[in-house]
């Protein structure tokens, strides 16, 4: 009986181990066919005429396949020139640039880019949609997890506290503008505000 379920049970773990293997084949060729197919999306848009438009899916495809600095040039080419013929009717376009730009920053693990970004981001926001806006709500929730991450990159303990409590104010300030706007929209936002407070209320305690 017992080499019996020995068997069986070897049976079931060869049975496994052939299905994982399986999977995990089917899974690398699906990755590498979505990397292949964007490869080629993105030699053929290379290949069209240049144009705002173009550039834009350049940059989307090129950040699907990881290649942040044709992301990155992309998207502060277009950052630089609308920020230096800033208009109220480039609102939108120049808000999604600058959150996709310091995405990307954040990506690469550059905070104090990323920061800049959306510190200026803010001071649009506040001048185009008010201090009590939820743009600007949303600018420091932003804002409060760039000073976070780059807290917890800082090996002096004073250091990481000046980060910490600047994220803390962000995210205090934040949730003031959320709880008077209520809605669906800001009570999801207060949720992640309160999520990023006890995390940095924890490192703060671990200093």
């Amino acid at each position: 009986m017992g080499k019996l379920a020995t068997l069986l049970t070897a049976g079931v773990l060869i049975c496994v181990g052939t299905l994982v293997s399986v999977l995990t084949v089917f899974n690398v060729d699906h990755q590498r066919n979505s990397s292949e197919a964007l490869m080629e999306r993105l030699q053929s848009l290379k290949k069209q005429k240049i144009s705002d438009s173009r550039d834009s899916q350049i940059a989307d495809v090129a950040w699907q396949l990881n290649d942040l600095s044709t992301t990155e040039k992309i998207l502060y080419d277009r950052w630089s020139r609308l920020s230096a013929d800033w208009k109220p009717s480039y609102a939108a376009e120049f808000s999604k640039t600058a959150l996709d730009l310091a995405s990307v920053y954040m990506d690469h693990g550059a905070f104090l880019q990323a920061l800049k970004i959306y510190d200026e981001l803010l001071e649009r926001d506040r001048k185009t949609h008010g201090d009590f806006s939820s743009e600007v709500a949303r600018g420091l929730n932003n804002r409060a997890l760039c000073l976070y991450l780059m807290g917890t990159t800082l090996p002096v303990s004073s250091d990481r506290k000046k980060y910490f409590d600047a994220s803390m104010r962000s995210i205090e300030t934040s949730n003031s503008i959320w709880h008077q706007i209520t809605g669906a929209q800001a009570e999801f936002n207060v949720k992640n505000n309160d999520a990023l407070a006890q995390l940095v209320q924890r490192d703060i305690t671990e200093l």
